[in-house]
């Protein structure tokens, strides 16, 4: 597949994405609507806008080098299964007990194999995600159907 291509494909996610994000704010509650809401919005807003100015961008450029998605194809599919596994267990143990087992063990597979870089910057993803969203934005993170 050529890189405009590629770029098409990205962009053209990214476009979706941004409408599905902006949708999905009406969902929120009442007392985050004003906070939480605009900002979310703010931040469709930007990718949607983004995008597709650099969509319009791409149309002008002529890069049909090819592009590789990986080189090593064991650990592309390894995280493409590790990434299912990873969106089936948010919705049965929530999204920091799943994300606390996923993070450590991509790493790990991907080939880091420092233990305390592992746990530390797991740990500080999660605190800065719990801080972020539950406690400033107050948008609830996923509890999973055990918890929930």
């Amino acid at each position: 597949m050529t890189r405009k291509m590629t770029d098409y494909i990205i962009l053209i996610f990214c476009v979706i994405l941004a409408v599905l994000l902006h949708r999905s704010t009406a969902n929120y509650a009442e007392i985050s609507q004003n906070s939480t809401g605009e900002y979310v919005r703010f931040l469709a807003l930007s990718l949607g806008l983004l995008s597709a100015i650099q969509i319009f961008i791409n149309f002008k450029k002529n890069d049909n080098t090819t592009v590789e998605f990986y080189r090593d194809k064991k650990r592309f599919f390894t995280l493409i299964i590790l990434l299912v596994i990873y969106g089936l267990l948010i919705s049965f143990f929530g999204f920091i007990i799943s994300t606390a087992l996923f993070l450590p063990l991509t790493m790990y597979l991907m080939g880091h194999r420092e233990i305390k870089v592992i746990v530390l910057s797991s740990g500080g993803l999660l605190l800065f995600l719990q801080v972020l969203f539950v406690t400033i934005l107050q948008v609830p993170l996923p509890k999973g159907i055990i918890f929930g």
